[in-house]
């Protein structure tokens, strides 16, 4: 598998989203995914990806970017478009 990293500000060079659209895998923050989705969706969109893990997943309430993610993004594509979520925490009674 080829693997990339994403870090906030690298999907702004034309390289680097040629690095990542060719990826298999790609590692990056909640910031950096939503900048993708929101700025660079001729490149970067859900319907292309296959699993999400989430990590700290217990923040994704309020104005957090993974709520973005998933309510601009994730809800907005058909049921079997949407990439499968795998949710991780450690602090699950966080934030109820």
């Amino acid at each position: 598998f080829k693997v990339a990293t994403v870090c906030h500000t690298g999907g702004k060079s034309d390289s680097a989203r040629a690095e990542f659209s060719a990826a298999d895998i790609l590692v990056l923050t909640h910031g950096s995914a939503l900048e993708l989705l929101q700025h660079y969706h001729d490149t970067f969109n859900l319907s292309r990806v296959n699993l999400i893990v989430v990590d700290e997943c217990h923040h994704a309430t309020k104005n957090h970017n993974y709520r973005h993610i998933f309510t601009q993004f994730y809800h907005t594509l058909d049921v079997i478009s949407r990439p499968h979520v795998l949710g991780l925490t450690a602090t699950p009674i966080i934030n109820m």
